[in-house]
């Protein structure tokens, strides 16, 4: 998490700092990026740039959980769309992701995000399943969830298999940057997972 320091800069020289480290983290590795590469891009010192963050690993989460929080505020707005029923949002879910890498001038930074499940595992980036309850974003998407719609299902089974489908489209997203030309395959194989979730779900709670 950034210094205070840096909320108290004017959103341009935010903005500047960000995209210039997102421009540096798609240019190479995690392990490679530099932080004096950083600094130049963002015109700024090194004695400046710790004012704002404690190392180049602080930064990089940082972004990471710009795009988490545009994540679940996606989520947000299709559980709405489908009145709560979270089991049907994961297919337009996973275009709509997709989509986002492809269409935006950080695609680069995406693929080495998901590439580099060594610095930001999947665990790390959703949270431990028994610490879902502590994140505050996760709990917000919970209470969007409509629990009346499985009966049959506690609290505790419906985070469970929502946390499942989320790591379900995270390998499959992960396989698209590893394979871009096979899209329409890795969709369709995605879509037979999480219908068969679907159907074993919706068949105990009838």
């Amino acid at each position: 998490m950034p210094k205070q320091t840096f909320f108290k800069l004017n959103k341009e020289k935010q903005e500047k700092i960000i995209t210039s480290a997102i421009k540096e983290f798609s240019r190479v590795d995690y392990d490679s990026a530099s932080i004096n590469k950083i600094i130049q891009l963002s015109e700024i010192s090194r004695g400046s740039f710790y004012l704002y963050f404690s190392d180049k690993e602080d930064l990089y989460f940082y972004i990471i959980n710009l795009d988490k929080k545009r994540l679940f505020d996606r989520i947000a707005y299709l559980l709405k769309r489908e009145n709560g029923n979270f089991l049907n949002i994961f297919e337009d879910l996973f275009i709509d992701i997709i989509n986002y890498c492809k269409n935006n001038n950080y695609f680069d930074f995406h693929k080495k995000v998901f590439l580099n499940m060594r610095i930001i595992s999947e665990q790390k980036y959703l949270l431990k399943p028994n610490e879902l309850e502590k994140d505050e974003i996760l709990k917000s998407l919970y209470s969007n969830i409509n629990s009346n719609l499985y009966n049959n299902h506690s609290k505790e089974e419906i985070l469970e298999t929502f946390k499942f489908m989320m790591m379900i489209m995270i390998h499959s997203i992960t396989h698209y940057f590893l394979n871009e030309s096979d899209l329409e395959e890795i969709t369709k194989k995605y879509n037979y997972k999480i219908k068969l979730i679907k159907n074993g779900f919706n068949e105990r709670n009838n």
